[in-house]
């Protein structure tokens, strides 16, 4: 009876507005449903898993608390849109006090003064302003075509020589408050600095706040320490502001570097202090990308925790002054320089108005300019792999040079034998007793070895760095003894001195990462390879997951990280899958990258390539969960 209203009231809508179907489109109302289950679904299951794992891991013997997630400062405002939500601490900036408790700022702190650097090659004959009016009567003179298949380009002649003396700059010492710090100036060494140096590098880089506090503990110090890969926020700070600052540029040279697959164009930029150098790289045709994939490997290998990449600086370069040093080479570099770089599309965008008011007045100009360039510390004591302690253990010795001829001979992808080497490491270890001292150096070596080349193929697959294997660009640093190949080439790298640090690999040239969106298929990441390639390093998916949950504000300081219980990942082949893997790439990219990336680097690297990076992080962990899967805790060393 109560229903005879309703329906009376039915037909008479009926009536009015004709039968309904007509007006209602079954089939969107339909994927409509289904894509608000699937989100419903997603922030369930997200929540499930994360609380089941809390509950699991709060009962487990809390041993070796560094592996706790630190309690993280909270951004100011919340990720909107995300449909992650975690445990959300209300977290104040910390203090420097409670980060390093009695540590002084570095610039407080006695000083060695700087040695004038004295390159005993001494420097190019040319006056760098003659030098740059030469570049343009060379450039009107008749040449060949600059062609990859170019003649001219084995005619290039190299020189010891640092190239054309750069002109003085003034502000050699920066003050505020009445302090005075001499640029150049390192802290002296001590236990205490020690100590604080230790401590900083136990505390999360990823955190952006507590990196900001950082700098400001570095306070008006420039420094730079070729001998020191143990790398801080600290030394960052202060070596980045010394390779941007044009006051400590000496000299320019060209460097021409001829590959297998092209050409490219950089430079060598000698300072005033130290005997310090460093690489200048450019966008050019061909590669141009390779600055901004400099500069943004860098802040990604410190995000991530690898520090295994020298201090990296964007730096606004004169166009005068490497004109000047293209000069010193001839016509052919000069045309070369000129097409490949001033007059490419991406070179054109990325010079501009230099800013410095110091280059202004120097170069004596009304509108001199400066182009987008990186600067990277040139390392001491850096050797090939093959050539150093490590390089016994290679399971493919290279005799002939070349990856490539290798690659030839074997018709293996470059990639293809590394779970044999690993396996081949692990083999090895087993393999010696509870020996003598020296087995159980070897044994330590090997097993180094092992995990540092994990960390090597697992950044340069997040970064899409291809142009790296055994044998190709592939660097060691503290590595080297009387004995071994490596210690031959050190008589010409005179002004080198050995490093301050323990053994390790260290990586240099990314000039060729982030041109590409996924993991490649030859990479031993690559999900659907056959045979899985299933070794994980476990303390560096521990730390790649603790970065990926403080990157989704999802970090619990009561629950360590277990790299067999995954919190990220834990679905790797599903419609959740992907979106998680896309909200993992933003929110790494906009709450941590992005951040700490300088100005104008979209201008040569666009933002959407660097996202998908930050998303191939997800990719690593969901190679770690395929492992489990596969072979269980077995996968992990």
């Amino acid at each position: 009876m109560f229903l005879n209203p309703w329906k009376r009231g039915f037909t008479r809508l009926q009536r009015r507005i004709g039968f309904w179907p007509r007006f209602l489109n079954r089939r969107l109302l339909f994927i409509l449903t289904v894509l608000t289950v699937i989100n419903l679904l997603l922030f369930y299951f997200t929540k499930f898993n994360y609380e089941h794992f809390t509950d699991k891991t709060q009962g487990r013997d809390r041993r070796g608390k560094s592996q706790l997630i630190s309690s993280p400062s909270q951004f100011p405002h919340p990720w909107v849109g995300t449909l992650w939500r975690g445990a959300v601490k209300n977290a104040n900036t910390p203090s420097l006090s409670l980060l390093l408790s009695g540590c002084q700022p570095l610039d407080t702190l006695p000083k060695i003064s700087p040695e004038p650097s004295v390159f005993p090659e001494g420097f190019s004959q040319m006056d760098w302003s003659w030098a740059r009016k030469e570049y343009t009567v060379l450039l009107n003179q008749t040449t060949e075509n600059v062609t990859q298949s170019s003649e001219e380009f084995r005619a290039i002649k190299t020189y010891q020589n640092h190239g054309v003396l750069l002109p003085e700059l003034s502000n050699g010492t920066h003050s505020d408050n009445n302090k005075f710090v001499e640029v150049g100036a390192k802290p002296q060494p001590s236990e205490e600095l020690e100590a604080c140096y230790a401590k900083e590098a136990r505390l999360p880089e990823y955190n952006v706040k507590i990196r900001n506090v950082l700098k400001g503990h570095v306070g008006l110090l420039q420094f730079c320490d070729p001998t020191d890969v143990d790398y801080t926020p600290s030394k960052d700070f202060a070596c980045v502001a010394y390779l941007k600052n044009p006051a400590n540029w000496l000299a320019l040279k060209p460097m021409s570097s001829i590959l297998s697959y092209g050409r490219t164009i950089k430079l060598l930029l000698s300072f005033r202090h130290g005997n310090i150098t460093a690489v200048v790289k450019l966008s050019q045709k061909r590669f141009v990308l390779e600055p901004a994939s400099e500069t943004v490997a860098f802040h990604m290998d410190r995000v991530l925790g690898f520090r295994r990449v020298p201090p990296t600086a964007w730096v606004e370069f004169p166009v005068d002054y490497i004109k000047a040093a293209a000069a010193t080479l001839g016509s052919f570099y000069v045309r070369w320089m000129e097409t490949a770089v001033f007059t490419s599309k991406r070179g054109k965008a990325s010079t501009s108005l230099c800013q410095d008011p110091r280059l202004l007045n120097t170069l004596g100009m009304p509108k001199p300019s400066c182009i987008l360039a990186s600067v990277q510390l040139w390392t001491w004591d850096v050797d090939k792999e093959e050539n150093s302690i490590f390089g016994g253990y290679l399971l493919h010795e290279r005799t002939n040079g070349g990856a490539h001829d290798d690659k030839k001979s074997t018709g293996k992808n470059i990639d293809e034998d590394d779970e044999d080497w690993i396996v081949n490491c692990f083999e090895g270890n087993k393999s010696f007793g509870s020996g003598d001292e020296e087995e159980t150096r070897l044994t330590v070596l090997r097993e180094l070895m092992t995990r540092e080349r994990w960390d090597q193929l697992a950044f340069d697959a997040i970064i899409a760095n291809h142009d790296r294997w055994r044998g190709h660009n592939t660097n060691v640093v503290a590595a080297c003894a009387p004995t071994l190949p490596c210690y031959v080439a050190r008589a010409k790298r005179v002004c080198e001195q050995s490093s301050k640090s323990t053994p390790r690999y260290i990586f240099l040239d990314q000039g060729s990462a982030f041109y590409t969106n996924g993991i490649a298929n030859k990479s031993v990441f690559y999900p659907k390879r056959h045979p899985p390639f299933c070794h994980v390093n476990r303390k560096t998916i521990e730390r790649l997951e603790q970065v990926a949950l403080f990157a989704i504000r999802m970090e619990d300081a009561r629950s360590p990280i277990r790299a067999e219980a995954p919190l990220i990942a834990a679905v790797t082949n599903s419609t959740i899958a992907d979106l998680e893997k896309k909200h993992v790439g933003i929110a790494i990219y906009s709450r941590l990258l992005l951040p700490r990336l300088p100005p104008k680097i979209g201008v040569v690297l666009p933002h959407s390539l660097i996202k998908m990076a930050c998303s191939r992080v997800w990719s690593i962990l969901a190679h770690r969960t395929r492992c489990l899967h596969t072979r269980g805790r077995s996968s992990l060393f």
